[in-house]
């Protein structure tokens, strides 16, 4: 029987290798698989980082904060793993190099997928409470202002001013 590419790619679909690798992809991390991740792997990145908690490095939601909508950020964090990175955060008090770590990239990729995932929304960020009183307060000040000034042109009605003495 010859070989053919068809019976290559059913083979590795009857297999399971093609589904899985199909799944690995689709499967995004949550803060519980990441730690999972990296502790039985044994990276050294929680040595570090926190995801909530300024440890010697950054936290991880400071780093999604901070990555949050640039185009590049993916493949800028993959690198740092990969290779370290220092200065990035001194402005914000962070002062000690990451040095570079021996992390698979698929590890890397789906690592930095889930710290990006863990900057805030914008609904997450907006305060509705503040938001509400915002937008009743420009149609209360004019309500207020209405009510005023029919106050003060019913007592303009009722007294009649009393005229000046004219100077001789």
């Amino acid at each position: 029987m010859p070989f053919t590419f068809k019976k290559l790619c059913l083979g590795l679909v009857a297999s399971g290798f093609v589904v899985s690798m199909a799944h690995a992809e689709d499967k995004a991390l949550t803060t519980e698989s990441a730690e999972k991740l990296m502790s039985e792997k044994n990276y050294i990145c929680l040595s570090c980082h926190k995801v909530d908690t300024q440890l010697i490095g950054p936290s991880y939601q400071a780093v999604a904060v901070k990555y949050q909508g640039q185009e590049d950020a993916e493949e800028m964090l993959i690198k740092s793993i990969k290779e370290g990175a220092s200065g990035k955060w001194k402005e914000e008090g962070v002062t000690a190099p990451m040095p570079p770590n021996n992390v698979t990239d698929e590890d890397a990729k789906a690592l930095v997928q889930w710290v990006l995932s863990l900057a805030p929304t914008e609904a997450e960020t907006a305060k509705p409470a503040d938001t509400a009183k915002d937008a009743e307060k420009p149609a209360e000040k004019e309500s207020v202002e209405a009510e005023e000034k029919e106050s003060t042109e019913a007592v303009e009605k009722e007294e009649p001013k009393a005229e000046e003495p004219k100077a001789e």
